[in-house]
Formats: C-alpha cells, sequence, structure tokens
C-alpha cells in the first residue's frame, strides 16, 4: 500500500513539473527532479529517500482524506442519536396479542322453546364468544421478563409475544398490579432475548427528547419521537386515580400501551399506558423509577405490598360542614392509628383533609384511590385545615404490619377467627359489635370476600389488606348451611 501510494507521489510531482517547463520556471522542480531520479536509482541512501517520500505522500494524504470525507459525509450525519437509539432498542419490544373467552349463557326458556318446536338455532344456546386485544411490551431481563400494562393482559385467557424476528412465543403471567396498571410476563420457551438498557427517571427534563416504540393498531415496531411536555401528570379515570405521569407529545396511539419509552440514550425511562382521547399530541407514561419497584414486588411476591399511612376518615356530611362551619371540599380525619407514619407528624383527629399530593380531596373514595397507587417508601403530601389554619404534612408510607389485621378485626368487627380443614370459621362475636349486627355468630364459615374466595387466615388478611382503603368489604357467610351476603364497613 505505502510503495503505491509513493508511486503516485512520483508521477504527481512529474506532472507538475512537466507543466512548469512550459512556463520557464522549473529551476527549482528541476532540482528536485533530478534528486527524485538520483533517489529512484540510489537504494543506499536511506535517509533521503523517506524526507522525499514525505514530502510528497502528505499532501497526497490530505486530498485523498478530503475526498473520502465529501463522499461519506452524508451518510455518516444521517445516522442521528434518534435513529441509533431505535435501533438499539427495537430488538426489545414486542408485540403481545391476548385471547380472552367469554362465556354468553342465554334465557334456558328460549332453549326449551326452540328444542320442542323442533326449532334447533345455536344462537339461542350458551356459545362462548372469543375477544382479541393488541398492545406491546419490553423485554427486561434476558431470562425473557416482559414489562406491560395490566390493562394489555387483564383477563387473558392465553398470551402470545411476536419479537422483532417474527418469533412467535407463548408467555404467562407473573404478577399483575392493577393500581399501577403495570404486569409481568414471562416467556415460555427457551430463546435468546435481548434485554432492553433501564434508564432512571428522576432527573427528567422537560423538552427533552424522548422515543416511543411500540404496534399501534398491530403496526408492528412503530417509531414516533417528541419531547417531554410535564411531569407528575396525574391521570383520573372512572375506576381510580393514576399518579406521577410523564406526559409527551411522542405519538401513542391503541396498541401502544406497554411500549417502551426511551431517552436519547435509548435507555427505558417510561411505560407508554395512556392517551388523551380527545385531543391530540397528549400521550402518558409511567416513569420507570416507580415501575422498577412495582416489578421488584411482583417477581418477589406477585403482587404489590400493601401501604400503611395511618389516617381513617370519613365523608363530611352537610351537619358536620354546618358544625364545623366549613363550606369547602374536604373529609375528616376520624382517627390517627397507634405507632404509625401519620402519628409521627403534627395531624390530628378533627382535622380536615383537602388535598393529597396536589390533588383536591373530595370524597373518601378520591382520597383511598390515591392512596391506594402509592408503595412502601413513598412520600405523601397532606394538605388540610387544622383549627381554621391551613398546614402541610409529608407522611413517608410505610408497608402495613400483617400483624396487625387480626386485633383491627377484633376492634374494628368484633371478630375473632380460627382455620380449620381448609376454612375459615368465626370463634367468637363481641357482643354489641358490627358482627353481632351484621347477625354472624359462632361457627359461622366465611366463603369469600371482595369476590375472592377464603381457605386460610391468610388469604382472609391479604384481602382485608388490599381492601383497606375502601368504604367497606362485602362478605359471603354460610350459617347454618345456607349462604348470606354482608357488607362490613372498613
Amino acid at each position: 500500500m505505502i510503495q503505491h501510494l509513493y508511486k503516485k507521489a512520483i508521477i504527481s510531482m512529474r506532472f507538475l513539473i512537466a507543466i512548469t517547463r512550459l512556463n520557464d520556471t522549473t529551476h527549482t522542480l528541476c532540482h528536485f527532479n533530478r534528486t527524485l531520479c538520483h533517489f529512484e536509482r540510489s537504494e543506499k541512501s536511506f535517509l533521503p529517500k523517506v524526507q522525499v517520500f514525505f514530502f510528497f505522500l502528505v499532501p497526497f494524504l490530505i486530498m485523498e482524506f478530503a475526498s473520502f470525507l465529501s463522499l461519506h459525509a452524508a451518510e455518516v450525519t444521517r445516522e442521528t442519536p434518534v435513529v441509533k437509539a431505535s435501533k438499539e432498542a427495537s430488538p426489545s419490544v414486542v408485540n403481545i396479542s391476548t385471547e380472552q373467552r367469554i362465556r354468553i349463557q342465554r334465557n334456558p326458556m328460549d332453549n326449551f322453546f326452540f328444542d320442542f318446536f323442533g326449532m334447533y338455532d345455536p344462537r339461542f344456546h350458551n356459545s362462548e364468544q372469543k375477544t382479541q386485544y393488541l398492545g406491546s411490551g419490553v423485554i427486561i431481563d434476558e431470562k425473557g421478563i416482559i414489562l406491560t400494562n395490566e390493562h394489555v393482559i387483564s383477563g387473558a385467557s392465553s398470551i402470545k409475544i411476536v419479537t422483532m424476528n417474527n418469533q412467535t412465543l407463548n408467555a404467562q403471567i407473573i404478577g399483575a398490579a392493577p393500581a399501577f396498571d403495570l404486569a409481568i410476563l414471562k416467556v415460555k420457551e427457551t430463546v435468546n432475548v435481548t434485554a432492553i438498557k433501564m434508564g432512571k427517571s428522576s432527573d427528567l427534563m422537560i423538552g427533552e427528547t424522548v422515543i416511543a416504540i411500540g404496534n399501534p393498531f398491530g403496526l408492528k415496531h412503530t417509531v414516533t419521537t417528541g419531547v417531554i411536555s410535564a411531569l407528575g401528570r396525574t391521570i383520573k379515570t372512572s375506576a381510580k386515580v393514576f399518579e406521577d405521569f410523564i406526559q409527551t407529545d411522542a405519538a401513542i396511539n391503541p396498541g401502544n400501551s406497554g411500549g417502551p419509552l426511551l431517552n436519547i440514550f435509548g435507555e427505558l425511562i417510561g411505560i407508554n399506558t395512556a392517551i388523551q382521547q380527545d385531543a391530540s399530541g397528549i400521550g402518558f407514561a409511567i416513569p420507570i423509577d416507580k415501575a422498577k419497584r412495582v416489578v421488584a414486588d411482583l417477581l418477589q411476591f406477585g403482587k404489590t405490598r400493601p401501604i400503611w399511612v395511618g389516617i381513617k376518615v370519613q365523608e363530611l356530611t352537610p351537619s358536620l360542614r354546618y358544625a364545623l362551619n366549613f363550606r369547602s371540599n374536604g373529609i375528616l380525619v376520624t382517627e390517627i392509628e397507634t405507632d404509625s407514619p401519620a402519628e409521627k407528624t403534627k395531624l390530628k383527629m378533627g382535622d380536615i383533609i383537602i388535598g393529597v399530593n396536589g390533588n383536591q380531596i373530595t370524597t373518601e373514595e378520591n382520597y383511598a384511590s390515591i392512596i391506594s397507587a402509592m408503595l412502601p417508601g413513598d412520600a405523601i403530601k397532606i394538605d388540610s385545615i387544622q383549627n381554621g389554619k391551613s398546614r402541610t404534612e409529608t407522611i413517608k408510607t410505610v408497608e402495613y404490619p400483617i400483624e396487625n389485621i387480626e386485633p383491627f378485626i377484633w376492634k374494628k368487627w368484633g371478630l375473632s377467627l380460627f382455620e380449620k380443614r381448609n376454612k375459615v370459621i368465626v370463634k367468637n362475636v363481641r357482643q354489641n359489635s358490627l358482627a353481632e349486627s351484621a347477625g354472624m355468630t359462632p361457627g359461622d364459615t366465611i366463603i369469600q370476600m371482595n369476590s375472592e374466595p377464603v381457605h386460610t387466615l391468610k388469604q382472609l388478611y391479604e384481602i382485608i389488606l388490599r381492601s383497606r382503603h375502601l368504604s367497606g368489604i362485602v362478605v359471603i357467610l354460610e350459617q347454618k348451611g345456607f349462604g348470606y351476603y354482608l357488607t362490613l364497613p372498613l
């Protein structure tokens, strides 16, 4: 290669000499030419050879390098950070398709009528209907762990994922957290998959570039870009309130749910979740820092751990508003639980809570919805009215101690329970208690709580833990061979 460049340098120099001879200005160049000829003939003088070689080689290399840059500059500048990030992250994004079987029951009298007269029509008999849903997911672990939205896989009887290279795989649910709209899946087959690079959402900046990848309307691996429009958004649905969302103008459409929101380095900073139905350019994502904590709970426990704040509340009735001379929205603090996080603050019974984390509080349900979307260790900012003056307290939540449930059941409902042969049975009922008022007696068996079957005390305690922020819990009770529904207030 060096010999080839050397010969090209000699030819270039001789061409230059030939031109300058025509102008009679060749004295100096001829001198170099004679030296060059001597250099070609001589193989003994090494130093002059090197000097002349580099004298002519350097300009030639500069010209060659400039030519290379001109040819490839356009190609180099086209691979922007967005292109690079999308290319690196795309193998970790999957298409999720779920199937749900719904049993449709017809009126038995319709069946009888058509069967009797020999007019059988399958439309009038029980049938099964299948529904399908498409969404997105992101591989967060090379063991085949996939993070997505809970609403993408809710009620699914079968789940299939399709990778970027068109592999179709079966997946199963490892855990789900409806309160956070997150779920964890695991690929059943043993395959090689690529995990996404994890980022963080604690240092996000409004205006920074973000990238969304997903399967909108079933169109695989669609990439859209935008910026972070806002942070800490609260999203209210008909069912509950979701806290601390990232708002972006990157296009998010049906089918994007569960897919990744990336920063400019291709790192996962959020899970795309929702769109504003009546607007364009407004989408929302769950921050990855919160998602990581939910994932840790789901992988370890299969569910999220319930939190403990230690504040019991009730709604302000017209009579209470009159007595307290309070006309605005809010709820009344009725108890601060002993040894709870709230007890460490200056909140006290009789205070009126008007806001939580910047959200206006109007009802018990509104308050419970916000609190249930918290994790142990989260900080909750409580705005309240105490003795006519506004104040704000910050409470750090902790995991609710399950050992508190048994005394809670006795204190609140007047019940003591025991477990026998895969059943939970009433041992004792306190006089003048809520349980006695509801008609419960020793020997009764608790069959269900809030539509969940109960076979052990641990199951019962966990159901109560998950339901503590509701106004009451629905119980199916077996008493002397008959089943009864009753509601125990919380």
